[in-house]
């Protein structure tokens, strides 16, 4: 049947009949006019065809848009990780020990556990210093109370080390809820500064001592030369006044009678000649102390030759204060490059520092001197059985005028200038002692870049 004629039909109405388990059920199809869609299909298939082409497009466009989207974010969330992964880097590897704390500075997070971290005395605020907990706790308060940053410096005595402490507070929302410790260590910057604060003194001592070494030089030279005269005129009118009291009898010379002045002016001579050269000797030190020690006037210096100098000069001390005084050294060694006077003075300087520190004679004073050929260094050893220095001591015994033997003459200058010395031959001076049982003072000195050794 032709499919529109069947449409024109009056009264079309079909029906169905089936049997479906116990029941039968009929179905009735009747004719109407208010929706056909097969009719619209038939005159509008083409509308159809467009709309699901337009809307297959667009939704084919909303999921590439939808894959950008995701594509964009996945890439924003890779980069967040990697951020996250690089703060956490930085935050776990950070030179700094950074803590997060609660109100009563409590850790709740730490970088890192280091070695540091032990000397660290924010870790265990608890068996820290009662100092320290004062100041930290200060700034804790400050922080949760007041929202400041706090900063301060504690020296921890027991470690020796100096740490900068920072405070800042953690805002959420405007409200305070922890803060942020950072503990720095900043040992190398106290020394740093404390041995640019030296140098600082060290030059204006040496410009006040070049000049006091000037102002002293000129009176003592006439007071030495003045001496001299007046032990010489001494000399020439004894007699005649020993002629005098023969056949006068006793007179008085300044208040004293002559027979007791005739021998108490000759040693009066001497000790004003023995005080101006130990001025003079002061005043050479200081000169030396503040004399550019320049490798100008430097050749290769026999220092065999040098320690047997310095021995024969020191004999007589080493004798008077010592019966157990033993020398040891190879057969040959090798040469330096320096000053035989200067390495001389030296080893005068650390040996008789040694002697000076026995109690009595029968304790032992050493001197050993080997080579190590590997790192290309001669090494004496100056080892006493004297006193001994406290550790408080040995960091400054090498400063100007530092001395523990003052009411004994003492003019701390000699361990300044053989360090001084030392230094300017490209080597190093080391302490070490124990209260009550001695020091080893070693001298380094590097051998010459022309001598070939053997190793």
């Amino acid at each position: 049947m032709d499919w529109q004629r069947w449409l024109d039909l009056p009264d079309l109405k079909l029906s169905l009949t089936t049997q479906l388990g116990h029941r039968t059920w009929k179905i009735i199809c009747n004719k109407t006019d208010h929706f056909r869609s097969a009719e619209w299909f038939i005159y509008w298939h083409w509308v159809t065809f467009l709309s699901g082409l337009i809307l297959t497009f667009l939704l084919i466009f909303y999921l590439l848009r939808l894959k950008s989207s995701m594509n964009i974010r996945l890439g924003m969330a890779l980069e967040l990780q990697e951020s996250e992964r690089l703060l956490s880097v930085l935050f776990h590897h950070s030179p700094d020990i950074i803590r997060v704390v609660d109100v009563h500075g409590v850790s709740l997070l730490v970088n890192r556990s280091t070695t540091l971290e032990k000397a660290d005395p924010c870790a265990m605020l608890d068996m820290a210093p009662v100092e320290f907990q004062k100041i930290f706790l200060h700034a804790l308060n400050l922080a949760f109370q007041q929202g400041e940053t706090t900063q301060f410096h504690y020296h921890q005595m027991a470690h020796n080390l100096w740490w900068e402490v920072r405070v800042v507070p953690l805002r959420d929302n405007e409200e305070i809820v922890n803060a942020m410790v950072v503990t720095t260590d900043i040992t190398e910057n106290k020394m740093l500064e404390e041995q640019a604060a030296k140098n600082s003194r060290l030059a204006s001592l040496g410009l006040l001592a070049a000049g006091v070494a000037h102002e002293i030089n000129n009176p003592n030279n006439s007071i030495y030369y003045n001496a001299n005269m007046l032990g010489d005129a001494w000399r020439t009118i004894r007699p005649i006044l020993n002629e005098y009291y023969v056949e006068n009898g006793d007179f008085a010379i300044s208040g004293l009678p002559y027979s007791e002045m005739a021998d108490k002016i000759p040693r009066m001579i001497g000790w004003i000649l023995e005080n101006t050269q130990r001025i003079q000797k002061i005043v050479d030190q200081l000169k030396h102390l503040v004399r550019n020690n320049s490798q100008e006037h430097f050749a290769l210096v026999d220092l065999a030759q040098v320690i047997q100098g310095a021995l024969l000069l020191m004999n007589t001390t080493i004798q008077k204060h010592t019966d157990f005084f033993t020398c040891q050294m190879p057969d040959t060694l090798p040469q330096v490059m320096g000053n035989s006077q200067q390495l001389e003075q030296v080893l005068i300087n650390v040996l008789m520092n040694a002697i000076q520190s026995l109690p009595d004679r029968t304790c032992r004073v050493e001197l050993e001197v080997c080579v190590e050929a590997k790192n290309r260094e001669i090494l004496l050893f100056v080892r006493d059985q004297g006193c001994g220095i406290a550790d408080a001591y040995l960091e400054k015994i090498t400063e100007p005028f530092f001395t523990t033997r003052l009411e004994k003459g003492g003019t701390g200058l000699g361990l300044s200038i053989s360090a001084t010395i030392i230094k300017a031959h490209s080597g190093r001076l080391h302490f070490q002692s124990n209260v009550g049982y001695g020091t080893t003072v070693t001298i380094h000195l590097p051998i010459s870049a022309v001598e070939t050794l053997s190793e």
